[in-house]
């Protein structure tokens, strides 16, 4: 497994290399609160840890994630991260022959996962501002067949950091509905959607979403998400439950100590995360062969196509790297268009973006 590899260098010597900013895998390096460590350090004191956890998460965090969608007649189940999350979503609703949709680029696991199912892969492209830089509903009619089981969309959408607003999602749920077929909502960067996330369960109960705290609430390391569904389908996906002991005890106490503290921090990264993007892309349109993709980005990113340097993305990745920045290249999202374009994490403290913004120049100087 190297998709997190970066710059032909091994992810683990890059993660423990305490001399490079990370700027490519979209993790949140801000300050929180100090009641996240508090409950999670409290949690391994009082060796509370040596039990399992409930099945389905602590029904505390399932109230508090339910609080924050705002979907009724809907239920929650926690999962090891949304990777977990869309996989058993997924083997709940696909078997061999049947077709699924996605994005190009797009998050690849959403494909690998299907292919496994045994379903065929009917991807869209969506780089192009014609699309919006998004799996729009209009471009999904037009693919759907008799054999269409799942629309798969990610929103706001890695790498692009596009995003949908309530009437496309509303189309969407009715293609699904229309053709009976399923919609996978995977909201894993909800949070930084300016203009508001609008969740696929409030509109179709033949929806299913999932959330992560891999980003706002900076858990990457610690694996905690959930899926939202309605019922019926909710009980199809828990026969598909991966981790029948339940998830990571310490983790989900940190969840729910960052779901309780997070009107008081949220605002704070929203505003910092929005100014790290404004910085890049000053610094970018002071560059001639760069340009910014789908601004804003409602993420926490800035996707920046490389086509005008000449060099793939891989060879930009490389050349920020001898700079001390890891930064990712689309690669891994997409065998098309991956080459295009690089992706930079925003939500990292301020003065790594300025030292990014220096060197970014450099590097690109150096391939020319």
């Amino acid at each position: 497994m190297s998709f997190l590899n970066v710059g032909g260098e091994s992810w683990e010597d890059l993660a423990l290399d305490e001399g490079l900013v990370h700027m490519g895998h979209n993790c949140n390096h801000l300050e929180l609160d100090p009641a996240i460590h508090e409950a999670m350090i409290q949690a391994i004191e009082s060796d509370a840890y040596r039990n399992y956890t409930p099945p389905y998460g602590f029904d505390e965090l399932a109230a508090l994630v339910a609080a924050d969608v705002e979907v009724s007649g809907t239920e929650v189940m926690v999962t090891q991260g949304a990777t977990e999350a869309i996989y058993q979503a997924m083997a709940a609703i696909l078997g061999p022959g049947d077709q699924t949709i996605v994005s190009d680029p797009g998050w690849p696991h959403i494909p690998n996962f299907a292919r496994t199912l045994g379903s065929e892969v009917i991807s869209i492209s969506v780089y192009s501002p014609n699309a919006g830089w998004k799996l729009v509903p209009e471009i999904v009619r037009d693919h759907v067949t008799p054999r269409t089981k799942l629309i798969t969309v990610i929103d706001p959408l890695n790498p692009l950091g596009s995003c949908y607003d309530e009437e496309e999602i509303k189309a969407l749920c009715e293609i699904a509905q229309l053709n009976d077929a399923w919609l996978l909502h995977d909201a894993t960067y909800r949070d930084f959607a300016a203009g508001g996330n609008f969740p696929a369960p409030r509109y179709s109960e033949r929806a299913v979403m999932n959330i992560s705290l891999s980003k706002i609430c900076g858990f990457a390391g610690l694996r905690v998400g959930a899926s939202i569904a309605h019922p019926a389908l909710m009980a199809r996906i828990r026969e598909h439950q991966v981790d029948r002991l339940g998830g990571n005890w310490v983790a989900q106490q940190g969840a729910i100590a960052a779901y309780q503290t997070k009107p008081n921090w949220k605002p704070r990264v929203l505003e910092m995360n929005r100014r790290n993007q404004e910085a890049i892309k000053a610094c970018v349109d002071e560059i001639d062969s760069l340009d910014i993709i789908s601004w804003p980005p409602a993420a926490n990113f800035v996707a920046i196509d490389v086509t005008g340097t000449g060099h793939d993305s891989e060879a930009v990745v490389r050349a920020v790297l001898d700079e001390g920045f890891v930064i990712r290249s689309g690669n891994y999202t997409s065998e098309i268009y991956g080459p295009n374009f690089v992706r930079v994490t925003t939500t990292v403290p301020d003065e790594d973006v300025r030292r990014f913004c220096d060197a970014l120049p450099r590097a690109l100087k150096r391939l020319t």
